[in-house]
């Protein structure tokens, strides 16, 4: 009767640990993104406060090439040729353009380069949360950044438990506010080539250009 006992009991402390890893959750979303050799997305991304209030909300495209992108919303473009970002305010019909790093993670700028940045840089659980999210069975990876000085504080990527699709990027900033891209889709695109990651400005109009490298 001991026996049973104990071998019932190891049945309960092992369950736990016959679900998926967080690091074989982690390579099935980031393998079938980096086998693209051209990304496409599409998103909607929003800003809420730290108590949750809605601050900012657009829809957005994604495009991506190496350490090439373009994130296209309704206020703004933010090109990049991996050696400067050109970002073309449209209110101000201004093109700000900076030098680029890429390693950086700004969530505001381009919402999936912690997919091809990797997760290094990352702690997280040996196994991943399994949530409902809009209606499908999803595991949700929480990132937490080793580097104490980072400008966020965790990142959150929710992917289907079937297909491991990419659903949400969340990243929660030191000030509290939250940013997040809902993905719609993400497909491999077409190739486009690097005049298509710096702006036109023959197309662009009269724009004023301030150049900050």
């Amino acid at each position: 009767m001991k026996r049973l006992y104990y071998i019932f009991l190891a049945i309960l402390l092992s369950a736990p640990l016959l679900g998926q890893s967080t690091q074989y959750v982690i390579e099935q979303y980031t393998g079938r993104i980096s086998g693209f050799e051209s990304l496409y997305a599409t998103y909607s991304f929003e800003v809420r406060g730290g108590d949750g209030t809605l601050q900012f909300s657009t829809d957005g495209e994604f495009f991506s090439e190496g350490d090439n992108f373009l994130v296209r919303t309704g206020y703004s473009d933010i090109y990049c040729d991996g050696e400067s970002k050109y970002i073309y305010d449209k209110g101000s019909d201004e093109v700000i353009v900076v030098g680029h790093n890429t390693n950086d993670v700004n969530m505001s700028e381009n919402p999936f380069s912690i997919l091809r940045r990797g997760v290094a840089p990352y702690e997280y659980p040996a196994r991943p949360k399994v949530v409902m999210y809009e209606g499908q069975e999803c595991y949700l990876v929480n990132l937490v950044p080793k580097a104490k000085q980072a400008d966020h504080t965790s990142v959150d990527v929710i992917v289907t438990k079937s297909g491991f699709e990419l659903r949400s990027i969340s990243y929660k900033s030191r000030k509290g506010d939250t940013y997040t891209a809902k993905i719609k889709s993400v497909t491999e695109g077409s190739l486009k080539g690097g005049s298509f990651y710096r702006p036109d400005y023959d197309s662009l109009g009269d724009v004023y250009v301030n150049d900050l490298r």
